[in-house]
């Protein structure tokens, strides 16, 4: 979204496959002599900075109006960003608005998926009502796509867990896929370089996933295959949504706490393994 108010002609199945290093099929090759993505690795360790004012870290000196301590927290915070996108003609003002909604109390935390702006907050004079009214809108609009996509999330989380108790010997499958929850977008190669397994071993492994279900093969190809969560491969047009009810997925019996804990470990040292290296 930063990208996009921006100027550039970039999606969201461009930034995830930028993340994960696995190129999506049928996809031109960028030319630029800039990195769209420079400083995206900053912006997410800047996600984690809690504890912190909501002045602090702004690269300007915020000019309160009289009614600042009338208006709604949420019109407060817009504000702010609206004086940020005056003094700052990057995409800084846009990336910033989810700390400084965790920073002014409105969400529990930082939410990436809330990363919102609008191009005429660059300019002195814009109909402010019609503005705040479309940023609402949009905000209302990625917020609840984010909930669906947490919902994605935990609900692969489960349909994990049930086939990891449904084989007698998971093996490596219950790393991949916890891995999987990091790393929504992934290749064989990549895979194998995360847990440290042959190329072919990651490659059977993921082939083994995607016919439980649980990650879709989008590029058709024989050999350097790449593999995206269901909801994503359908979100980024690479599969057409399921027609009918959505499967329901069933809850984790009792005696599948042993199964959730290892699972659950194993999302925790891939997590660490991550954070500890680029790439």
């Amino acid at each position: 979204m930063a990208l996009q108010l921006q100027g550039a002609e970039i999606d969201e199945a461009e930034v995830f496959s930028h993340a994960a290093d696995v190129t999506l099929p049928n996809r031109s090759r960028r030319e630029t002599l800039t990195d769209p993505f420079d400083g995206l690795g900053t912006w997410q360790a800047s996600l984690s900075a809690a504890g912190r004012h909501w002045r602090e870290d702004l690269p300007f000196s915020a000019e309160l109006p009289e009614s600042w301590s009338e208006a709604p927290t949420l019109v407060r915070a817009l504000e702010i960003v609206r004086q940020f996108a005056r003094a700052d003609r990057g995409a800084a003002p846009w990336l910033h608005l989810p700390i400084l909604l965790h920073r002014m109390e409105i969400t529990a935390s930082p939410l990436p998926c809330l990363v919102a702006g609008a191009k005429a907050f660059r300019f002195p004079r814009h109909d402010a009502a019609a503005t705040l009214t479309a940023l609402l809108r949009q905000l209302a609009r990625i917020a609840a796509q984010g909930r669906e996509r947490l919902d994605a999330i935990e609900a692969d989380r489960k349909r994990a867990i049930q086939t990891i108790a449904a084989q007698r010997r998971p093996g490596m499958m219950t790393p991949l896929l916890a891995l999987l929850q990091h790393r929504p977008v992934l290749s064989p190669e990549k895979a194998a370089q995360a847990l440290k397994i042959t190329v072919s071993g990651a490659g059977k492994l993921l082939a083994k996933a995607a016919s439980a279900g649980l990650v879709r093969e989008i590029s058709g190809r024989g050999s350097w295959r790449v593999y995206v969560m269901p909801d994503l491969a359908v979100h980024f047009g690479f599969a057409a949504a399921p027609a009918g009810r959505p499967r329901s997925v069933p809850e984790p019996a009792p005696e599948l706490e042993a199964v959730i804990a290892d699972f659950d470990r194993e999302m925790a040292a891939i997590d660490a393994m991550l954070n500890r290296r680029p790439g």
